[in-house]
């Protein structure tokens, strides 16, 4: 996978570990949809990730039990 700087195309500051894990970033909600619609067409399009998610994944059912 390929890194490269795009903060001016989804106008995001995002943080860096250990900070991303408690700060959130800057810019607007719709800028980080667009990134998320962003990532979601280049996985579209990368059928080996859904091949190791299919991989990864388990079945489990979940009981709601009221007492």
């Amino acid at each position: 996978m390929e890194l490269h700087d795009s903060k001016g195309l989804y106008d995001l500051d995002l943080p860096v570990a250990p900070a991303w894990f408690s700060d959130e970033p800057s810019g607007s909600w719709e800028a980080g949809y667009r990134m998320s619609l962003e990532v979601l067409r280049d996985a579209l399009k990368r059928p080996e990730i859904w091949a190791e998610r299919e991989r990864m994944m388990v079945s489990a059912e979940f009981i709601w039990k009221e007492d």
